[in-house]
């Protein structure tokens, strides 16, 4: 072979190899080739597996955001809502129904007597508790029978004129007009909290302050008229028991704001203390007689009137207390003569005694321009 024919070694390196492959070479191919596709399923595994951890991670992430929003949006059910299927009351005047349930669905707070087993409301808005006064439950007798007292009250304040002496002053329509405010206060409280008690837990604290507070307006009312005229020859003694009545009528006023006075297990104290503020209104009835004795001419009402009236408190507050009749006769009374309607009843009925006694007591002080020195 001639020189010029050879190929040199540089175009030996740039000319491609056309040779066929060895036995040897081909099978290193073929490892390299079979290596390349394990290293690509493995990388397609792996890249396939991280796609999977980061759907998952994704799909997780919606899910605790969904129970997030969920939580966020679902209401929760109320601590003092009642439970179970409620007893659907209905009206003549309307085609509403009214909720009410057993003892055992109310919640807690509610559950003031255990011998009264049906009609309770609950969770009521303030609408649908201005509606249930004319529905039939077992608030409704506790409702009307403080709500028409009221009524009766404020057309006695309206037409004080009529039945007062011609003699009576200022003050004396003041001191009169006063007991009368009195009973109103006392009667719309308990109207408002029989009324709307069942609309939550706070309503029930917020009313319930009001409804005890006009206990001890009541008293104090009825209290400073008897003692103003009792004592009116006597103004140091009046001041100072006058005094001591607004005291004692404070501690009833601020009492309720304190959470275990309205309690079921308080139920028997407070009563106490009520009848006891009563007991003490009428000890300058006592230091009156025991200084002058009882005036010959003092008319039978305006000396014994006010024993009358509390007598009557005292048995009023007595059923109460002692939850009779439904003590005797469990879920009989559940709507209508039980302790409680009875204790209103005996309350108005002291309040009418009062006035009537006032009156004749007033007339009969005016009239002697304070004889006894």
């Amino acid at each position: 072979m001639s020189r010029v024919d050879s190929p040199s070694l540089g175009e030996l390196r740039q000319r491609p190899r056309t040779a066929a492959p060895s036995s040897t070479d081909s099978a290193v191919a073929d490892d390299e080739t079979d290596r390349r596709a394990s290293v690509s399923t493995v990388t397609s595994s792996a890249t396939s597996a991280s796609g999977e951890a980061v759907r998952a991670h994704t799909v997780e992430s919606h899910l605790a955001s969904h129970r997030a929003s969920t939580i966020s949006t679902t209401p929760v059910e109320p601590v003092d809502a009642p439970t179970g299927k409620p007893t659907l009351v209905s009206a003549w005047w309307t085609s509403r129904k009214l909720r009410t349930y057993r003892y055992e669905q109310v919640p807690h707070y509610l559950q003031d007597n255990e011998y009264i087993h049906t009609g309770y409301r609950a969770s009521y808005s303030f609408t649908e508790s201005w509606a249930s006064m004319l529905f039939v439950h077992n608030e409704t007798g506790n409702i009307w029978t403080h709500f028409l007292g009221l009524l009766m009250f404020v057309a006695l304040m309206a037409s004080t004129t009529l039945f007062l002496p011609s003699q009576a002053g200022v003050w004396d329509h003041v001191v009169f007009g006063g007991f009368l405010a009195s009973a109103c206060a006392c009667f719309l409280f308990s109207t408002l909290f029989h009324t709307h008690y069942c609309n939550n837990r706070d309503a029930y604290v917020r009313f319930g302050c009001l409804d005890y507070a006009g206990i001890s307006i009541l008293i104090c009312g009825s209290a400073t008229l008897v003692t103003y005229y009792v004592l009116a020859c006597d103004p140091l003694l009046r001041t100072i028991y006058l005094t001591l009545l607004l005291s004692v009528s404070f501690v009833g006023i601020v009492g309720p704001y304190f959470a275990i006075w309205a309690t079921s297990r308080f139920r028997v104290w407070r009563t106490i203390i009520y009848v006891a503020s009563g007991i003490l209104s009428g000890v300058p009835i006592f230091h009156f007689v025991f200084k002058h004795g009882v005036p010959t001419d003092m008319p039978w009402w305006a000396m014994y009137g006010w024993f009358v009236m509390g007598g009557t408190y005292i048995v009023g507050a007595t059923i109460y207390a002692s939850k009779v009749p439904e003590r005797w006769w469990p879920g009989r009374f559940d709507y209508f003569g039980h302790s409680h309607q009875i204790w209103h009843c005996f309350v108005v009925a002291a309040a009418c005694v009062h006035a009537y006694s006032a009156v004749e007591l007033m007339t009969w002080r005016v009239e002697q321009a304070c004889p006894i020195a």
